[in-house]
């Protein structure tokens, strides 16, 4: 089972331990639950001081699916809810994106609620979707990926503004990220997670990444994010911007 042991962080002084909470926060709030998993930073090991507890819970309940944020016995808790039909909806979903966020949820989990197995069989549908890999894009997709990127590297290139940079900077590198884990046909990331999904399937390119933004950060050097977009964009089919269109919807 994934995540058999918690590494957690220490926390304000008599709070109690995230699977401590997480487990009294089924037996009170969803006792007739079908099954439960513990997810997220607690359970990888790599939890903060600030961490909250990533929950999946499984009913069967008219009010599934919803998302909801609560504090619960000094932690904050993010309940991701769920019948077995909607879970397995949103695992297709996730598919189509290109980001496994619930199937990657459910396999990195300790299983905190297992009726009649529903738990493992859950782990077991994520895995091989995840094994599987995501969706190949189709190439208006990956062209959109591609004008995408030239226009921020364009604009990186000739941003004068330093706030206005840094923000151009952080969505070019994660718009390059994206385009090679799609060249790829590998899972991608949003935000923080992009970094970790080319960490994962791409250390090389990641590894670049992370060099060009750490020289920009502490110097303001550009050259080195520009060349690695560059690399990133010739890998994909090169620069695209004349003659890139793409059909407006019409009105109904």
């Amino acid at each position: 089972m994934a995540g058999d042991t918690l590494n957690e962080p220490a926390g304000p002084a008599g709070r109690p331990s995230g699977a401590e909470v997480a487990s009294a926060l089924i037996r009170e709030w969803f006792p007739d639950c079908l099954a439960a998993f513990l997810s997220g930073s607690v359970v990888r090991g790599d939890a903060t001081a600030t961490s909250d507890l990533d929950m999946v819970i499984i009913v069967d309940s008219e009010e599934a699916p919803y998302r909801d944020s609560r504090v619960f016995n000094g932690w904050p808790v993010e309940l991701f809810v769920h019948t077995v039909r909607s879970c397995r909806d949103y695992f297709s979903s996730d598919v189509v994106r290109g980001m496994p966020t619930l199937p990657v949820m459910c396999i990195e989990a300790v299983v905190l609620k297992d009726v009649g197995g529903l738990a493992g069989r859950i782990q077991e549908e994520a895995r091989a979707l995840v094994d599987e890999g995501p969706v190949l894009l189709t190439s208006e997709e990956m062209h959109s990926q591609r004008y995408f990127l030239t226009d921020l590297l364009e604009d990186f290139k000739g941003s004068l503004d330093e706030a206005e940079t840094l923000i151009i900077a952080a969505a070019l590198a994660t718009a390059a990220a994206d385009l090679v884990l799609s060249h790829h046909r590998r899972w991608r990331g949003k935000g923080k997670w992009a970094l970790r999904a080319l960490e994962r399937a791409e250390p090389g390119f990641a590894a670049e990444l992370r060099a060009a933004l750490s020289g920009f950060r502490s110097c303001g050097a550009k050259e080195p994010l520009i060349t690695f977009t560059e690399r990133v964009l010739e890998l994909a089919g090169g620069r695209l911007f004349e003659g890139y269109r793409v059909a407006g919807r019409r009105p109904r």
